[in-house]
């Protein structure tokens, strides 16, 4: 699966702190990454919302007591999402590096609810037209957005020991987030392997 034609990327590279025994890479290190990306998705997602509300209030005159509705249940269901905020399409071996793209959730969200509530009438609607235009054009400002997000999330995964050191970045390739953790020297749990064999020397 190919994601250079996505409109928003990332590549998020986990390393081990340099100058350790062991340099390992530890599911703490992992865990707390792919937790600070998701978190900061949904952080976006949450402001891409509100962003298409204030929007869409100010710039048309079919708003009503109907749309604000929709919009509170697109609120809660992202309060409550506990699904897929990134996909992973590729790997490179040798070192820990995921790339893929970032998934829409506001905008899936929106469309769905607005759906459910219009059903055949929305595929039709001039705010479905709206919805998806809004968001074409402000892709660069969600991904400004997005980016903010991750690193406001990586810092309080740091300042939390959880990981070592962080840079976040957006190169000249257009929309990519790239994103470097540096894990945290912890205690390593030994292998059965190891144990099993020391027990056995001694």
């Amino acid at each position: 699966m190919q994601d250079t034609k996505e409109l928003l990327r990332f590549q998020i590279q986990l390393v081990a702190l340099s100058g350790t025994m062991e340099p390992n890479i530890t599911n703490t290190g992992l865990r707390a990454t792919l937790d600070a990306i998701h978190n900061a998705l949904i952080r976006s997602s949450k402001q891409q919302v509100e962003w298409f509300n204030e929007h869409y209030k100010e710039t048309t005159d079919d708003w009503h007591r109907g749309m604000e509705v929709i919009i509170d249940a697109v609120r809660s269901r992202l309060q409550k999402y506990d699904r897929s905020t990134f996909v992973v399409t590729k790997t490179t071996p040798g070192s820990i590096i995921l790339s893929g793209f970032v998934g829409a959730i506001a905008l899936w969200l929106l469309k769905k609810t607005f759906a459910e509530a219009f059903e055949e009438a929305w595929r039709k609607s001039n705010t479905r037209k709206k919805l998806v235009e809004w968001f074409r054009e402000n892709i660069d400002a969600i991904a400004d957005n997005t980016t903010k997000s991750i690193k406001q999330e990586l810092a309080r995964a740091h300042r939390k020991n959880l990981i070592s050191g962080y840079s976040v970045s957006s190169p000249e390739v257009r929309r990519m987030i790239v994103v470097n953790v540096v894990s945290t020297n912890e205690l390593i749990p030994p292998s059965y392997q190891e144990m099993i064999e020391k027990d056995e020397e001694s």
